[in-house]
């Protein structure tokens, strides 16, 4: 039987959930469970340890060629966030595999001599490559809560029979693991009507090293919004209220500057935005559009408060001039906000010619609601004054204004995608 070594090194919390992957122990009497905490507090990794460990006892009871699939958002958020860890702790046992399964479906990867089938709920073959499975004897799924209620249904009717396993052992299983979400969500009226088992996770009880030091990072990047706080930092179920963005999920779209690097000259376009302020701050925006996967990553931004137009254009120079000395491209567009007369008069007058952001402001917000909900715009952890406005923009109570308040780069941003997918339509 495979054992965990030097137990010393985990948390009772993830002991229980090596020891009894996979087992009626874990699960609800409908062999469903979701484990569910705070951000960066192992669950997944725990689970996909787990999972490798409980495929190994299978194999050493004389099983092979069991199917499992293992679900995310995209077919590379579950190799970044479970392959990779299955790949660092089993080494050779786990391979990526192509070739056919017994039953003539095509795996993606072998673990232990078990057949795994990758699969992305947003990836535009997941329907169909779901509707292709059968015979599945469990779910590994992350991010559970980014999947709509359909999705979920569909995946759950994959489970279907399998052989008898060691006694213990439950057939036909689906564990997940997550961030809480809203108190509407579906799953969360699937673990009250007892059909999921919820396990919940605890800050308290994690034990990774560089666990405090991600936490106190999250604590400072969430305090100024009480509903992410308490979902990625308290663990709750709690709604965002008003929040404009409703989209916006802090764990998938802010990008880390420590483990990304941002190419200029890797991008279709790179462009600035601006929202012009004489009496509240200005704000210029980076960005960049990658055609191949349809997307925007805000990669830059500068605040400027009661500064006069000729300074700003001053660094506005500056920041160009970085970017035609990294990309080699000459032109460089400037998106300004159309009312921010004496700003570009100033650009004008150092050589500049600002164009007139797009200012439909509904338009606009929908458009970003959109590639937020699509995965399609992304935000570098650096850019701290933009990422504290996504998470106050607000509508004003029982109405569809919002509150024009601490609004600056939400503005930018809108200005800078919403006008560069109108001037470019046949992406």
């Amino acid at each position: 039987m495979a054992t965990v070594a030097n137990e010393q090194q985990y948390s009772q919390r993830q002991l229980y959930t090596i020891k009894t992957f996979g087992r009626q122990e874990m699960l609800s009497d409908q062999h469903m469970a979701l484990h569910c905490g705070c951000m960066a507090c192992g669950k997944t990794h725990a689970l996909t340890e787990a999972f490798g460990i409980y495929c190994l006892q299978l194999q050493q009871f004389g099983y092979s060629g069991l199917n499992f699939m293992l679900l995310g958002r995209t077919q590379n958020a579950v190799k970044k966030n479970m392959c990779n860890v299955l790949a660092q702790l089993f080494g050779s046992d786990f391979k990526y595999d192509r070739s056919v399964c017994n039953d003539g479906i095509t795996k993606d990867a072998t673990l232990f001599g078990m057949n795994l089938h990758i699969v992305g709920m947003n990836d535009s073959t997941a329907e169909s490559k779901i509707r292709g499975l059968s015979n599945i004897t469990g779910i590994l799924h992350d991010e559970a809560v980014l999947c709509t209620e359909d999705q979920f249904k569909l995946v759950l009717s994959r489970l279907r029979g399998g052989p008898d396993l060691p006694p213990g052992f439950v057939n036909n299983w689906y564990i997940g693991s997550t961030n809480p979400d809203s108190p509407e969500h579906f799953l969360l009226k699937e673990i009250n009507a007892g059909t999921i088992k919820l396990i919940q996770w605890y800050a308290s009880e994690v034990r990774w090293k560089g666990f405090k030091e991600t936490f106190e990072r999250n604590k400072r990047l969430y305090r100024r919004n009480r509903a992410f706080w308490d979902r990625y930092i308290l663990g709750k179920w709690t709604g965002k209220d008003s929040l404009v963005y409703q989209s916006f999920k802090p764990s998938i779209h802010i990008l880390k500057s420590t483990t990304t690097d941002i190419d200029l000259t890797a991008f279709d376009r790179v462009f600035f935005s601006c929202d012009y302020g004489s009496n509240h701050p200005t704000a210029l925006l980076l960005n960049c559009y990658d055609g191949l996967t349809d997307s925007y990553i805000v990669a830059q931004e500068w605040k400027f408060t009661r500064t006069a137009p000729s300074e700003i254009v001053r660094n506005i120079l500056i920041a160009m001039d970085m970017v035609r000395r990294t990309t080699g491209r000459q032109e460089i567009p400037i998106y300004v906000d159309p009312a921010a007369a004496s700003l570009k008069d100033e650009l004008i007058l150092n050589g500049v010619a600002p164009l007139n952001a797009l200012n439909k402001h509904s338009d606009g917000i929908g458009f970003i609601e959109s590639l937020f909900a699509d995965d399609r715009i992304y935000i570098m952890d650096t850019c701290e004054n933009l990422i504290h406005e996504l998470f106050t923009y607000s509508y004003k109570d029982n109405s569809d204004e919002v509150v024009k308040l601490v609004d600056d780069f939400v503005d930018a941003l809108r200005y800078g995608a919403y006008t560069d997918h109108k001037k470019h339509p046949t992406y």
